[in-house]
Order: C-alpha cells, then structure tokens, then sequence
C-alpha cells in the first residue's frame, strides 16, 4: 500500500513513516542546501537488490500539498529542485523508496526534512538591529541537539565571515548593524553533520546603524615628562564602526568638550592647554561612530563614563640646607574602577632618568626621599599611581634646587714640614666650595701606645689649608698625621693619607772633621720619594745643596775640610721630594725635616818658640772652625810685664817691645778667640824667643 501524506512547508515538520516489510529497502536525506531559488537534495539508499526498483523524490509546493518532482534508480544520488521557490519558502521533501516484493509494490518513506528558509530584516526594538527568523530542517530533538545553527554574514560583498554560533534549536537571533547604508547579506549554516552543512537560503538587504558604540574604557591619565602635558590614553573601542572619540575637560561640576579624535586605533590624546603642573586635569571620554543621521546629521555618540580620570597632583616642597629627606603630599588618581594599588615617589638629577625612592600604599597621599647627602643643583620629582590591573599614571613634576654643600673633589696631605720655629705644617690640597667645610687634625705618636687623636681644626674654603702643630717635639719625635672632612651637616664624608715627619739626627766628629747625619723615611706619598737633598748652611748663610741620594739610603757623613776657615757652625735639614702623583698630574711636592745644628769646636795651633832673624821669625796662633772678629793676643814676660797685644789676627808678634828686640827667654802669651755660637775659648802657654 503506498501511503502519502501531504503536510504544508510552513507549517510544523512531521516525520513521516511507513511500516517496512521484512527486507524492504529504504532511503535517508543527508544534505538539504538551498542554491538561489533551487534546491539540492541528497540521500543514499539501504537497499535490498533483489527487491529494490526505484526512490520517489516528493515536494510540497506553496500551499503545502506534496507531488513527486522525479524518480531516481540511484541507491545514492543528488538533485537539484529547481521549482522550489527556495527564496520565498521553505521547502519539504521527503523519499519514498518502491521495492517489489512477491510481485506486490511496496513502499517506505524517509523522514521528512524541510530547506531553511532565513528572512531579515530590520529592528523596530530595540532599532540598528537586523532580526533574522528561519525554521529548523526537522523537529527531531535528537538531530537538533547534534547539531549547530551558524550565522554567517557577507561584507563586504563576497567576503563570509562566521558572525554567531547557535543551539540546533534556535530559530531567531539579532545582529548589531555597525554600518551605514550597506548591503549586507546573510545565511544559517547546520555544522556537525556528517556528509555536508545544511544551508539556508541568502537573505539580506541595505541596512543603517542605529545603535551608538559602546563607552571607551580609559586606561589612564598622565603627566607627560617631556612635553608636561597632560595625557588621557583608552583601549582601542570594542565597537567595530567607532569612527573616533570625544574628549571631555572636567572642571568641577561642568564637562566641556575640548576635542575629537578620528580614528578607532588613536587611543592617545595630550591636551596642549593643559596645566598639570598647577593642579589635577580631568577628563572624560565618548566614542561616536560612522552612521550619521538627523537633522542636522551627526554620528551616533555614547555616553561617557560616569567618573572623570584625573591626573596626580604633587604638591610644591621644599627643602632647608642640610636637611635629610624632603617630605611630598599629592592628590589621589581617580578614574579606576579597579582602584590604586600604590604609589612610588621617583627622583631624577636630570630630568629624564628617574629611579623610586619611596613607595606606598594606594590609600596613602604622602612620601618621603631620605638621604644621607645629596649632591646640590636641581632635583626632580614625581609620582607614579599603578592600579591593581597594571595601569599607570604619572604626575607633574616639582623641581626643588638643593644647596646641599658639595664635598671637595680631592683631599691629600702633600707635605708634612717642620719650620723655622720648629713647629710642624701640615698642608692638605683641596678644592674651595660653595660652603665652608671643617678640617680636623688627628695626630698619633709613632712611638706612644695610644691611637688617632683629635689635635685641632679649621672651617674654611680654600684649595689649601695649612695646619701649624706648635705642640711638637720634632727634633726627637716622629708624628703621623690626617684630616677628617666634615661638611657642615656634620657629615663625615673623607678621610685624607696619612702624612709623617722628618726627623733628622746628627754628630760631630771633630777629630775627624766630619758631621755625621741620620733621618727617618717621610711618609706617605701615593708613590713614595724620588730623592732626599741634604741642606747645609754655613755660620747662618744660605742653605745650599750639600748632596743627594734617593729613596733608599738616609744617611750623609759630610767633610768639613773645605770650611775650615769658617766659623764652624754647620746646620742641616733633609728636603724630601715626591714621585708624581695620580690626583695632581705635572705636580711633584717637598717635605722638609727639622733643622741640626752642629758646631765644631775652634781649632787652635799655637808655636812653642820663635827665632829672631830665623826662618820662623813671626809669632801667631793658626785657628779654624772661630769667629776671628772676636780675637785677641797679648805677649807677657814671666814677671807679667805688658809686651805685645793685639785683636787682629793678621797681626803676628815679630819679637819686638818698644823697637827692640827681647832678650832670649821664654815669653807668656794669652789668646781668645770666640766660636760661631759665641763662646770664649782660651789658649795659655809659653813661646821661646831665640835669636839667630
């Protein structure tokens, strides 16, 4: 019995049945995709061959009644219904397969599936929508929940993109319109089959956008460091037909439109009237898109946030000589929803370089930088807000000139001398500065048990300063000295070298006519000494160079013959140099010992007899090593009789008183001769006179 059931497109989907014979062939639809007005059917057929003759193919026409459309042999096979009206119906088929069983025509029908047919059109509510309504192919719950209802959209044209994915069930859904005037096309796509995708038809038509885009979301304002400006930076808009966005200035209770920026990807604006640098700038944000309507046209514009984002406000602060941290107070970030996670006080010398000195916690409004020294000049200081999403924003920036007092480059004991007064001079080389600074002398006996202790101090600016030690042994002691630095915070910020004396010792070998010399190492040049030169001044002369040696040997044994004649008064100092030093290129410096004086004792050779009309007719005294300005000579007889005097000591006694000459006797004389440190030295004796 052949059983038809005729059912209209539009309505309900009814699957439809037959009870199948023992080994009754039957056909399945695999794909159903409408192709312009037509419509391509597939199946493939479970046969029995041995009964098997052929498939029906039926279709409903438009008002609902089913009539077969061809006939098919084909166990598996395509055809395409071209008088299906796709695009203005849906259209069901169904397959009804014919087998002859003992000689009996017998039938079975597949289930019946229907094409999708999609209409659009647009939105009354809410507007700038297009609504889309198709039917489902089969109300069979388990093919539904097999499969996807994909909406796909063509734009621009011949361009698919996949818009939205939908349960098998769904049979409505709206599409945001972000375009003006355009054609825009679209069709419903079942996915997850296996042999195809069962494909509406292409519904469309010239839609507007009517739907305003969605509020910008701003990531921050800022302070730009370089151009100090004020910054508002926002994501790209999540609406795809922005055209660009709105900017708005806060000032109080009233928003100002201040500028519009073209473009979707331009997030960046700098306002070039701002004045960050005077308080908090605060702005709000909108985005329009590119449909213009209305009288006159303008683009469809959303709302803005409902809090303004304002920049960080830093506070002027200043800063008093010697102080050790500069305190800074600062107006909040607003504008993050998510809040400010902390704040950091960053610091820079030039403006450009800047590095934290301070953090704290998004609750707090105050900061510190604390330092031991800072060096003078201008300083620079901002702070940065991050919210608990990683956004950033920078504040103004505050210049605060800091007369910190700069230490000097360079402080070296170059010398360490002792004087005419036999005090000790201690020079340092420095650098003068903006602000005195306090240098203070430690000194420590090399030869005491005890350490570095304070001597005394100056408070000066200069390139030198010269300390005097009149507290001093410096014939028979050796001192080590340095300097402390102390600026006038009261900071020690350097210690010199340490710088050591001269001591220089002495004999007299008179028998020798030698004056022996012995002198410590100075110390403490960065590269030690070049040489040591022995000074030697005679009977209080000028000082002249009486040898030189280097580093290594400290010892001198000078002759005295060649100053015989002198007064006999020898005084030495040890004149050191250095070897260069790093921190003074093309400088060498001299250190000078104590001064020894050894005097020699005058030197007096007197003749025992003298022979008138002989060869050694004269009478006089030879003296070396004496002041002879302070001579005299008288000549007595052995009963004290005045014969000769004289305080020349050219003058010679040639035996003679009162024009004549002396009878042979022995004769008294009596000479005085003073030496160089004025001491009277006394020769008594007897001198014979004999006559030729």
């Amino acid at each position: 019995m052949k059983g038809k059931i005729i059912l209209a497109c539009v309505l309900s989907f009814v699957f439809l049945w037959t009870v199948n014979i023992q080994g009754q062939s039957s056909a399945t639809l695999t794909c159903l995709e409408v192709q312009g007005n037509a419509l391509s059917i597939s199946w493939y057929t479970s046969s029995n061959p041995a009964t098997f003759v052929t498939n029906h193919i039926f279709a409903s026409n438009a008002a609902g009644t089913f009539s077969e459309v061809t006939q098919s042999t084909n166990l598996s096979g395509t055809y395409v219904f071209a008088g299906a009206n796709a695009l203005s119906q849906s259209c069901c088929v169904y397959i009804q397969t014919e087998d002859n069983i003992a000689g009996t025509p017998t039938f079975s029908n597949s289930s019946t599936f229907c094409s999708t047919f999609l209409t659009a059109s647009a939105s009354v509510s809410p507007p700038g929508f297009v609504n889309l309504q198709w039917n489902t192919p089969t109300n069979n719950a388990a093919w539904q929940a097999a499969v996807n209802a994909e909406v796909w959209l063509e734009y621009p044209a011949g361009v698919w993109n996949k818009v939205s994915t939908l349960p098998g069930t769904a049979t409505t859904s709206n599409y945001e319109v972000t375009v003006c005037g355009e054609q825009l096309n679209f069709q419903i796509r079942y996915t997850g089959l296996p042999n195809c995708d069962f494909a509406s038809n292409i519904a469309g038509g010239i839609f507007n956008d009517q739907t305003a885009p969605a509020i910008p979301t701003i990531t921050s304002v800022t302070v730009n460091p370089v151009t100090g400006l004020a910054e508002l930076n926002w994501n790209v808009n999540t609406s795809g037909d922005t055209d660009g966005y709105i900017v708005y200035a806060c000032n109080g209770s009233t928003v100002n439109l201040i500028d519009t920026v073209f473009g979707i990807n331009n997030t960046l604006f700098s306002d070039l009237l701002s004045t960050p640098s005077s308080g908090p700038e605060c702005y709000l944000l909108s985005a329009i898109d590119t449909c213009y309507s209305g009288t006159p046209p303008s683009p469809n514009t959303s709302p803005t946030g409902s809090v303004c984002n304002c920049t960080i406000f830093l506070n002027p602060s200043s800063y008093t000589l010697c102080d050790t941290s500069i305190d800074f107070s600062w107006s909040a970030y607003s504008g993050w929803n998510s809040g400010v996670d902390y704040y950091v006080v960053v610091h820079s010398t030039d403006g450009v370089n800047f590095t934290p000195v301070d953090t704290v916690d998004g609750t707090l409004l105050q900061g510190v930088h604390a330092f031991n020294t800072i060096s003078s000049g201008m300083h620079y200081y901002g702070v940065v807000g991050y919210s608990n999403t990683g956004a950033v924003s920078s504040s103004n920036i505050q210049t605060i000139n800091v007369s910190y007092p700069n230490p000097p480059a360079i402080n070296y004991i170059t010398s360490v001398s002792v004087n005419a007064a036999k005090n000790i001079e201690i020079t340092v080389r420095t650098e003068s500065t903006a602000v005195p600074h306090k240098y203070i002398l430690q000194r420590k006996n090399l030869y005491a048990p005890y350490d570095w202790e304070y001597h005394m101090d100056i408070t000066l600016s200069a390139t030198n300063v010269v300390f005097t030690d009149t507290d001093v042994n410096s014939d028979d002691i050796i001192y080590d000295y340095r300097v402390i630095v102390q600026n006038p915070c009261g900071y020690y910020i350097d210690t010199t070298n340490t710088g050591r004396n001269i001591r220089l010792r002495g004999e007299n070998l008179s028998d020798l006519l030698v004056n022996n010399l012995l002198w410590s190492e100075y110390g403490d040049w960065e590269n030690g000494s070049l040489e040591y030169l022995v000074l030697r001044a005679v009977d209080g002369g000028a000082e002249t160079q009486a040898f030189s040696t280097n580093s290594i040997h400290l010892a001198f044994s000078d002759n005295l013959e060649p100053f015989i004649a002198s007064k006999g008064q020898f005084c030495y100092r040890i004149q050191a140099n250095s070897e260069p030093i790093s921190y003074f290129p093309g400088e060498t410096f001299s250190a000078y010992s104590n001064k020894k004086c050894l005097d020699q004792e005058p030197l007096i050779w007197v003749p025992n007899a003298m022979v008138i009309n002989g060869n050694n007719n004269l009478f006089f005294p030879v003296i070396s090593f004496a002041d002879t300005t302070k001579y005299s000579m008288n000549i007595f007889s052995r009963w004290g009789d005045y014969i000769f005097e004289t305080t020349k000591l050219s003058e010679k006694w040639d035996g003679q008183m009162n024009g004549d000459y002396v009878h042979e006797n022995p004769y008294v004389y009596y000479i005085t001769v003073k030496d160089g440190r004025g001491v009277l030295h006394e020769r008594r004796g007897l001198v014979t006179v004999l006559k030729n």
